[in-house]
C-alpha cells in the first residue's frame, strides 16, 4: 500500500511538472529582417500550446549604456501598452542602484484593457512590441534585465521596495486568475543582450571603418568624408532618427549640407555590408 501511495504521488509530481504553463522573455533584433540593425522587437516564447490567452498587467524592464534613446515605438499585439524612461544611471546612483553606466527603460501595461493572445504553439516567437536605438550607437549593448540582475536588486532594496522594476506577466492560462504573475519563464537564451555596433561587421570591414574621419565638424556648408578608397553611402538624420538626405560620394567629394538647420545630427556611412555613424554639428 505504501509503495502505491509512493507511486501515486511521485506520478502526480511528474505530471504537474509536465504541466507547468509559462512564458520566457526575449529581444529580437530587426525582427522582420529589413536589415534595420538598431530596431528590437519584444517576444514571449511560450512552452506550452493554447488556444486564445488573456493577459493582465505586465511590465519589462531594459538595461542600454547610458546616453542612448529609444524612440519609433509600435505596439504589435494588444493595446494599452507604456514606454517610460524609467532611471537615468545618474538617478540609479542616487538610489546606490547600478554603476553609472547604464540607463532603465520600462515598458508596461496595465490590466484595464483587454490584450488576448491567440492561439499559439511551443517554442513560438510572439511579437509585443518594437523599438529603435535612435542614435545609432556604435559602442556599448542592450540588454533585458533578468530579475535577478543586481540593479533591479539593488533599486528595489535600496528604495524600500518602492521601485520594483521586475519583469512580469499575468495571464489567464488555466483558470488561474489574471493576477498571478507565475508566467515569467525566465529570459530566453540568446535573446538577452545585444551588441550596438552591427554585428556582423567582419575584422577587415571594422578596420576600414576605423580609419574613416569626417571635417570639419562643427560643419557650415559642407563636410569632406577621409580614409575611403571606394563610392560609400552617406545617410543624415536629426536627433529624432528621421532621415533627411542619402547620397553616395567617392574619395575627395563633399557632403553638401546647405539646407539642413544648425544643430546636431547622426551621419551613418555605408560601406559594402559595414556601417559606421558619427555625430556632427551643423553650425
Amino acid at each position: 500500500m505504501k509503495k502505491q501511495l509512493l507511486y501515486i504521488l511521485l506520478f502526480l509530481l511528474g505530471s504537474m511538472t509536465m504541466t507547468a504553463q509559462s512564458y520566457q522573455y526575449g529581444l529580437v533584433q530587426d525582427f522582420n529582417n529589413t536589415g534595420e540593425n538598431y530596431e528590437y522587437t519584444f517576444v514571449i516564447v511560450p512552452d506550452f500550446a493554447n488556444g486564445a490567452v488573456e493577459v493582465g498587467s505586465v511590465n519589462i524592464t531594459i538595461s542600454i549604456s547610458t546616453g542612448n534613446t529609444l524612440t519609433s515605438f509600435t505596439q504589435i499585439n494588444g493595446s494599452n501598452w507604456q514606454e517610460n524612461t524609467a532611471f537615468t544611471a545618474t538617478v540609479l546612483n542616487s538610489f546606490t542602484a547600478g554603476d553609472g553606466t547604464r540607463d532603465l527603460w520600462t515598458f508596461s501595461r496595465t490590466s484595464s484593457s483587454q490584450l488576448t493572445i491567440a492561439s499559439h504553439t511551443v517554442g513560438e516567437q510572439i511579437p509585443l512590441f518594437s523599438f529603435v536605438v535612435d542614435n545609432m550607437p556604435t559602442t556599448g549593448d542592450i540588454t533585458l534585465t533578468e530579475n535577478t540582475d543586481a540593479v533591479i536588486v539593488d533599486l528595489s532594496t535600496n528604495t524600500g521596495g518602492a521601485f520594483d522594476l521586475s519583469n512580469s506577466f499575468g495571464a489567464d492560462i488555466d483558470g488561474v486568475p489574471i493576477t498571478d504573475t507565475d508566467y515569467y519563464g525566465g529570459n530566453a537564451a540568446g535573446l538577452i543582450t545585444y551588441d550596438l555596433m552591427d554585428p556582423l561587421l567582419s575584422v577587415d570591414e571594422v578596420d576600414a571603418l576605423n580609419s574613416i574621419t569626417i571635417s570639419p565638424n562643427p560643419a557650415i556648408d559642407q563636410f569632406q568624408i577621409s580614409g575611403i578608397t571606394k563610392k560609400v553611402t552617406v545617410s543624415i538624420y536629426n536627433i529624432n532618427g528621421q532621415q533627411l538626405k542619402e547620397s553616395s560620394i567617392l574619395a575627395n567629394e563633399v557632403v553638401d549640407i546647405t539646407n539642413i538647420s544648425s544643430g546636431v545630427y547622426f551621419v551613418k556611412l555605408i560601406l559594402d555590408d559595414a556601417s559606421k555613424t558619427f555625430k556632427i554639428v551643423k553650425r
